[in-house]
């Protein structure tokens, strides 16, 4: 079993302290400067205050009073809300009398990860915070809200030293609240030097020593998947799936996702994979952020329902695509994916029983700035996505269908394409850039456009000691 020793635990709390005078290094000149700029989402705000009167006059659900509530509240994409499942499972096994709410913006997301699944108690796409003993929320990984501590140590005293343990651990974890953009970089580093990766240190930071998740089972609904396969004459047949695209939470761009593969490439792997097997079908997934793709037999692309995808993922013999959502829902619905990676940290977010074909020139470039998604950040052509051939993922994808298992398909793979020897040395240069754009972090991102805030603060100050 996996373990997290005292002194790397000591050196995780010491490195977060070090980056609250980076980030926070002009208290005095920025504070007034990033308020205005919280100013500026008055109308959202009172939006939402008006939204949480009414609620809580109507609409509020009624909770049982005699046991403990707990509240998850992820953020995020369908991937991150599909992680949430693991921590949701882990807190249902720790404590089996509790009270378990999820609230997520989108009901229809949270009703296919969590609706009959014995999980949640309650989903809901609004709450009253107040209602609630305990508070867990994020993007990723939650920080912790005691609400009652008092009832807690009436109702189930046997947590308390996971709850002790938890705000030891998360004391200057909140620098990273909510992972903001520039902030994500450094927290991936963190994690990495504890030895962990995403899933794992979620349980860590939150108490949880025994800290290897373990996969809720996914409950089907076998007479709603004969339906939804005949919806879209799938039944009996042979496919893959293909997705292109990024969460429809995120904006449009005037170019191409750098977390997407590119067009050309998809459309040169559908040739080849078509030529040598012409009587398995290739079916598109995606929605507004896809391209529909020449030569797949059936594009769904804007044609189903986020339920949909849950059967019509299952009964696929195998997944193609970047790191997105589906990829996340698909793995815990126990089957395998191909994934392409180029700006995601394979250690930290990937899963081990999926193909995961990484770039070998460039990589692990995500949230270094605001805008990592539209360009590459060392100005690398081809960039990390695009220095993966259709050539490679195909012959990958021939040996898993052929029947060869992953680790066997990986070491062929790297065998083929080792990773080159600038990769390191590109690696160094964006934790230099991360350094660089961390002073503007929280300023930039969260309260106002770089292009203003950055100028105002290099005239007033420089950033603190290095972090890295």
């Amino acid at each position: 079993m996996k373990t997290v020793s005292t002194e790397k635990e000591y050196e995780f709390i010491n490195n977060c302290k070090k980056l609250y005078p980076i980030v926070y290094h002009t208290k005095t000149t920025v504070w007034p400067l990033r308020e205005f700029f919280k100013l500026q989402d008055y109308k959202r705000n009172l939006k939402k205050l008006i939204k949480q009167i009414i609620f809580f006059f109507k609409g509020r659900a009624k909770l049982p009073k005699n046991k403990l509530k707990i509240l998850i509240s992820p953020d995020g994409g369908i991937g991150d809300i599909v992680l949430s499942r693991l921590f949701v499972y882990k807190l249902k096994q720790i404590l089996p009398n509790s009270f378990i709410a999820i609230g997520f913006k989108h009901k229809e997301v949270l009703e296919i990860l969590y609706k009959n699944q014995n999980l949640a108690d309650l989903i809901t796409t609004n709450c009253y915070e107040n209602d609630y003993d305990l508070i867990y929320s994020g993007t990723r990984l939650f920080t912790l809200k005691i609400k009652n501590k008092n009832k807690i140590s009436k109702l189930m005293p046997e947590f308390i030293p996971y709850l002790q343990k938890t705000i030891k651990r998360q004391e200057y974890f909140k620098v990273f609240k909510n992972t903001p953009c520039s902030l994500e970089f450094p927290l991936i580093q963190l994690i990495l030097r504890l030895g962990l990766n995403v899933r794992e240190a979620n349980f860590w930071l939150n108490g949880f020593d025994d800290f290897t998740p373990n996969f809720p089972p996914y409950i089907l609904d076998k007479n709603k998947e004969q339906k939804i396969m005949k919806k879209f004459n799938l039944t009996n047949k042979k496919y893959i799936t293909i997705h292109d695209g990024f969460d429809n939470n995120l904006p449009a761009l005037k170019t191409r996702n750098k977390k997407c593969w590119p067009k050309e490439h998809w459309e040169e792997f559908i040739k080849l994979f078509k030529k040598h097997f012409p009587n398995i079908l290739i079916v598109q997934l995606g929605a507004k952020h896809s391209y529909t793709f020449n030569g797949v037999d059936l594009s769904l692309v804007n044609k189903t329902a986020i339920p949909d995808l849950v059967y019509i993922l299952n009964n696929s013999l195998l997944h193609l695509d970047g790191e997105s959502g589906l990829t996340h829902l698909r793995t815990h619905l126990g089957k395998t994916n191909l994934v392409m990676i180029g700006p995601s940290t394979a250690e930290y977010s990937l899963y081990k029983n999926n193909i995961n074909i990484l770039s070998c020139s460039c990589g692990q470039c995500m949230d270094i700035k605001n805008n990592w998604q539209s360009v590459c950040m060392l100005k690398q052509n081809p960039d990390c996505m695009s220095s993966i051939s259709p050539q490679r993922v195909f012959i990958a994808a021939k040996l898993f269908l052929e029947g060869h298992n992953v680790k066997k398909i990986l070491e062929e793979d790297l065998k083929e394409n080792p990773v080159s020897k600038e990769y390191s040395v590109n690696l160094k240069s964006l934790q230099k850039l991360c350094e660089q754009n961390l002073p503007y972090a929280k300023i930039g991102y969260n309260f106002g456009p770089e292009k203003i805030t950055k100028p105002i603060i290099d005239l007033f100050s420089k950033p603190s000691k290095k972090f890295f």
